[in-house]
């Protein structure tokens, strides 16, 4: 789009983001800014100007004097003007990284991560059910596996949740 076209109180989904453009621009701007935002916040916060002052929020937790402080003060004031809060969900889990690791204790670790990941109980997760059929979607499964990713230190593409489609299999 042309950037003359956006309207920074105009929803995202109205302007035609989709779910698989909405991951890639929040990793996008995860890595721009050093955050950790999750994909779903492009819904918590459906518009530039909701997201990019959820943003300063999360750029003013960190250290005073870095790039990311610069960032913030560089934003424009008509794009952060304050308005409601939006609710806030808890962040992925984040666990120590093992090198070398069971099956079994692996998919304790994957059932954990995955019902938080889904707002479950651990117990109504079947490790030989497909994801997809557990409630697993795009948004959520690329989160999830960026937290995989980021908990082993790996670099498993997100596609791989439908090539390995339950627990067990991956």
């Amino acid at each position: 789009m042309k950037q003359s076209d956006i309207d920074i109180d105009k929803q995202f989904v109205e302007m035609g983001l989709d779910s698989i453009v909405g991951v890639e621009w929040i990793q996008t701007i995860n890595k721009t800014y050093s955050l950790h935002i999750p994909a779903t916040k492009v819904y918590d916060y459906p518009s530039i100007r909701e997201l990019a002052r959820y943003m300063k929020r999360e750029l003013e937790k960190q250290e005073k004097g870095t790039p990311l402080q610069k960032a913030i003060e560089q934003m424009p004031e008509r794009v952060i003007a304050e308005q409601k809060p939006s609710k806030i969900y808890p962040l992925p889990m984040t666990a120590p990284v093992a090198s070398k690791i069971s099956k079994e204790v692996l998919g304790k670790e994957l059932v954990v991560s995955f019902a938080q990941a889904l707002y479950m109980k651990q117990s109504d997760i079947d490790i030989d059910k497909q994801f997809v059929e557990m409630g697993l979607d795009s948004i959520v499964g690329v989160e999830w596996i960026q937290t995989i990713n980021k908990t082993y230190s790996l670099h498993i593409p997100a596609t791989k949740v439908y090539d390995y489609p339950s627990i067990r299999e991956l």
